[in-house]
């Protein structure tokens, strides 16, 4: 199985130590003028894929189970992370539905198994357990570390301040902190994934 590690890597995981590239998912660099949102929709569309020709290079006769095999290549659960990011409206259902069928036809036109294929549909379609970032927190998000990218003097609070989502008529430090741990989540999901802020 240390074969399917070194296959996942190649196709461009950061929990590689050995990759010295940064284009695994057709990321551009940070001054490539394309919206964080935009790099992220295409670092989905381009991770889906990757999955599928993971799993096509995957020797049939030495395809452990699926679950093992997921285990065995992180950049399956991250790019299901991703998909929080790319989609924010994740709550609404039939948004849920739209992506579980892009998400079917995508990887049914692969070959992908059915075990795969249906960890991917049930992600799209169910709600985040636990206490989920919103929507609204989510792309205000990824407007931060847009926005932090651009200008040297980004400041969180001053970023709160004018962009915060919540309905207090002050914004406060918990306004601030929230925004910048949901940017920080985003901000290592990127980071193991390759794409470039």
């Amino acid at each position: 199985m240390p074969m399917q590690r070194d296959q996942s890597k190649r196709l461009g995981h950061k929990r590689d130590k050995s990759r010295t590239d940064c284009t695994c998912l057709g990321s551009g660099g940070s001054a490539d003028g394309i919206p964080l949102k935009d790099r992220l929709e295409r670092a989905y569309r381009d991770g889906i894929q990757n999955v599928s020709k993971l799993l096509a290079q995957t020797p049939k006769e030495s395809m452990p189970s699926i679950a093992r095999w997921i285990r065995e290549n992180p950049i399956v659960g991250d790019i299901v992370e991703l998909e929080g990011w790319v989609f924010t409206s994740r709550d609404e259902v039939s948004e849920r539905q739209k992506r579980a069928a892009y998400l079917t036809e995508t990887l049914d036109s692969a070959g992908a198994p059915y075990e795969l294929t249906n960890l991917f549909r049930q992600s799209a379609l169910r709600r985040d357990r636990g206490r989920p970032l919103k929507p609204a927190v989510r792309e205000v998000a990824i407007l931060a570390l847009e926005e932090k990218r651009n200008d040297p003097k980004f400041s969180w609070m001053g970023f709160a301040k004018s962009h915060c989502p919540c309905e207090k008529s002050r914004h406060d430090a918990w306004c601030k902190e929230s925004i910048r741990q949901a940017a920080m989540k985003l901000q290592r999901l990127m980071d193991r994934l390759g794409i470039a802020q």
